[in-house]
């Protein structure tokens, strides 16, 4: 064979070869399941690993083409959305998830998000307040209508303080943080290790005082339609596992992981340095301690109970939700051991 014809045999084997990659890349993007899941807070520690997650190929390497949308404090509304059929997943709030589970909506939780109770007083640290005793005769925001609001006084009972002696001011989420900001209310109920470095990047140092088990409740929970977990388990799992894997991952790279939640936010994240310890401050409270052992986001009936029993008795949720009824662990077996960093904080 001559030169030329050696040449052009390897040419052609050259382009059929990259025909037959193309053809397998394209395969590959084909095969990727879009997802939609809405997101309970706007840029900030708690939803890092779900952007480690998308930034890091990590839901990618499970089949998924996560698309996220932030509502903001909307949870409620994510629910809903995802029972409209406008999105597969939310993270959302306890409390409106279970308000939603009275109403017969055949939605389910199917991974716990942040389950340890991440809540504290954050008060001015010019004030010296060590201790829950000495909010007494102080204003304490909370936000109106809200598990804070009316949770708040479940910690200030279970430490010997009468709510009634505490100024509790019960304000809208925004004008929570521009009270605090402009010192007209001495304390504000958040989540503590989350907000005060925000605040101290500001030059607004504070004294957080956490919850700790004193307020035993699951904070924040993923769910999604019961129709969805019948028709496409397989998607239901890939995404629960993809998650726990996420949050593993971001605690290993924080840095990275803030960094891909500071590009994917439009400018609407905290700068780099409170991020990551925004990030470092909520991971301990992935889980709780009952979770020891068990897969990363598997759910304890004990934790459901105490929830569920918190909510009938100062949240006005309607009694008669069985705990082993809210929530199932099927879809976490796969998922990474839990970390005892997953639950170190309570």
């Amino acid at each position: 064979m001559s030169l030329i014809g050696i040449i052009r045999k390897h040419l052609v084997v050259c382009a059929g070869a990259a025909a037959l990659l193309a053809q397998g890349m394209s395969a590959q993007a084909q095969a990727l399941k879009p997802v939609t899941v809405f997101l309970f807070a706007v840029p900030s520690g708690p939803i890092v690993p779900y952007f480690h997650g998308a930034g890091a190929g990590i839901y990618k390497k499970h089949g998924l083409e996560v698309t996220f949308r932030i509502l903001g404090g909307g949870a409620l509304n994510g629910n809903q959305l995802v029972m409209q059929g406008q999105g597969e997943f939310a993270v959302a709030d306890t409390t409106s998830y279970l308000e939603m589970r009275t109403q017969n909506t055949p939605i389910m939780a199917v991974m716990g998000a942040v389950q340890g109770d991440a809540s504290a007083v954050v008060v001015h640290k010019a004030l010296n307040i060590t201790q829950p005793s000495q909010l007494i005769g102080r204003k304490v925001a909370v936000v109106n209508n809200s598990g804070s609001q009316y949770l708040f006084p479940v910690y200030l009972r279970a430490n010997g303080v009468d709510p009634a002696k505490v100024d509790i001011v019960a304000l809208s989420a925004a004008a929570k943080n521009t009270a605090f900001v402009a010192k007209s209310v001495e304390g504000t109920v958040a989540f503590g290790d989350v907000i005060a470095p925000l605040y101290e990047s500001q030059g607004l140092p504070v004294t957080v005082l956490p919850y700790g088990d004193r307020v035993p409740y699951l904070q924040f929970v993923i769910t999604t339609r019961e129709a969805l977990i019948k028709s496409d388990p397989a998607l239901v799992r890939a995404f629960v596992q993809a998650t726990a894997e996420a949050y593993v991952d971001a605690q290993k790279r924080i840095p990275e992981a803030a960094k891909f939640t500071i590009d994917a936010s439009n400018g609407t994240a905290p700068t780099q340095p409170v991020l990551e310890k925004q990030t470092l401050g909520i991971l301990p409270y992935t889980s709780t301690k009952r979770d020891a052992g068990k897969p990363l986001g598997w759910m304890a009936k004990e934790d459901w109970q105490d929830t569920i029993d918190l909510s009938e008795k100062y949240l006005n949720l309607k009694a008669g939700l069985k705990a082993e009824s809210v929530y199932s662990n099927e879809f976490t077996d796969k998922n990474p051991v839990n970390p005892e960093w997953a639950y170190s904080g309570k």
